[in-house]
């Protein structure tokens, strides 16, 4: 048998201040030298989010699970902070970080039947019970990429980076003493491991002060029970409305 995990869906960006620079959905400082500068973007993100973790055959058959968002009524939407940060040490090298944190949890009647976590070992929770649960996604990236053309008018870039993930889970009966409930045991964690990715950048400057720039990212892995694959892609279009300030908006 082999574990699925679902992660999150592709999700939306919202309005960002960008120090100095183009940047998506947020406020950028930035160097308005390249279209991809040194800067500082702070932001609102608000992802689209549906989890089901599950346990599949190795035929390909594919097991009952939890999903989080049905079953244990998680929201599919959180609105949430976003910073990341470039910086261009030279004209061929960009270096960039991004962080992002998606901890969810809940407390829910059940209406219907679960296992958890999925497998043989698993426990039964009837319909009537009040669970507590906990679903915690947390991601970073740290990438450099090396410049292949830059001019006023556009750049392209290609990228190698290191995309780091917690990713832990728990479901348990709501069970309380001394006025204060009990905490759930992570009965689902991914080890810790950093994955490397491939990627490309490319910028357009549309005119003195707005900015177009795209970014894709691409990994995937199979080893033993195990596979996956990870594929981001990016758009965000920035508004300079300073020579160290801009704002813009984008989808990733």
């Amino acid at each position: 048998m082999k574990s699925s995990l679902t992660r999150p869906a592709p999700a939306l960006m919202g309005l960002l201040l960008v120090l100095s620079g183009p940047a998506s959905g947020q406020v950028t400082v930035s160097t308005s030298e390249y279209i991809f500068g040194s800067e500082i973007e702070l932001g609102g993100f608000w992802p689209a989010l549906s989890t089901e973790i599950r346990l599949d055959s190795n035929d390909g058959q594919t097991g009952t699970g939890v999903d989080f968002e049905n079953d244990l009524d998680y929201s599919d939407r959180k609105a949430l902070p976003m910073i990341q940060g470039s910086w261009r040490a030279s004209k061929s090298w960009l270096f960039q970080i991004d962080y992002i944190n998606l901890d969810r949890s809940n407390s829910k009647i059940l209406e219907k039947e679960i296992h958890w976590p999925p497998g043989e070992d698993g426990e039964t929770f009837p319909v009537g019970v009040r669970v507590n649960s906990f679903l915690n996604f947390e991601a970073s990236r740290i990438s450099a990429a090396y410049v292949v053309r830059t001019s006023k008018e556009s750049e392209l870039a290609v990228s190698l980076g290191f995309h780091l993930t917690r990713f832990s889970s728990g479901i348990g009966l709501a069970v309380s003493g001394g006025g204060q409930e009990g905490s759930v045991a992570a009965d689902v964690e991914l080890p810790l491991v950093p994955l490397p990715t491939l990627g490309l950048y490319w910028g357009i400057r549309m005119s003195e002060k707005w900015a177009l720039r795209l970014r894709g990212d691409y990994f995937a892995l199979t080893y033993d029970n195990y596979s996956g694959s990870l594929i981001s892609t990016r758009a965000d279009i920035v508004y300079e409305f300073a020579e160290h300030w801009g704002f813009g908006a984008g989808m990733n």
